[in-house]
């Protein structure tokens, strides 16, 4: 419902600008798009455009307020009760899932599984291999 009535909302405001925008002005506003600025192509005379605009204009504007307070209302009844700081309340004090941790040794390194294997790690008596040095390079004397 509230995204039909906020899609309704929109049809409404770009109808609403559309309709102002073009009513004929002192300035003439845009009014003279429709063709020569003397009416809105010829199909009207001056004064029916007037009043037909004018009623447009105050229909639109009623849809808008009316749809803009179902709206409000809409949201008000979908809302959590009480304020910003009870919510955050509530929220902290309800007890968070906590992730398990894993058996830490006295580093606080964890302590492999006995069962999976140790690869890539150099174990403490061994030493790493020197690097290779590359055929094109002289050996330093």
């Amino acid at each position: 419902m509230y995204t039909v009535l906020m899609l309704l909302h929109v049809f409404i405001t770009l109808a609403l600008i559309i309709v102002i925008l073009v009513q004929r002005t002192d300035a003439d506003g845009l009014g003279g798009l429709g063709g020569g600025g003397s009416s809105m192509s010829g199909l009207v005379t001056g004064r029916g455009a007037a009043n037909f605009m004018t009623r447009l204009t105050a229909i639109l504007a009623t849809a808008f307020i009316i749809n803009s307070l179902a709206l409000g209302i809409i949201v008000a009844h979908n809302r959590d009760t009480g304020t910003i700081a009870e919510r955050l309340a509530k929220e902290q004090s309800a007890p968070a899932a906590t992730p398990a941790t894993p058996d830490t040794g006295s580093a606080g390194v964890p302590k492999p599984d006995s069962s999976a294997p140790v690869t890539g790690v150099p174990k403490a008596e061994e030493k790493p291999a020197a690097p290779k040095q590359s055929p094109s390079v002289p050996k330093p004397e």
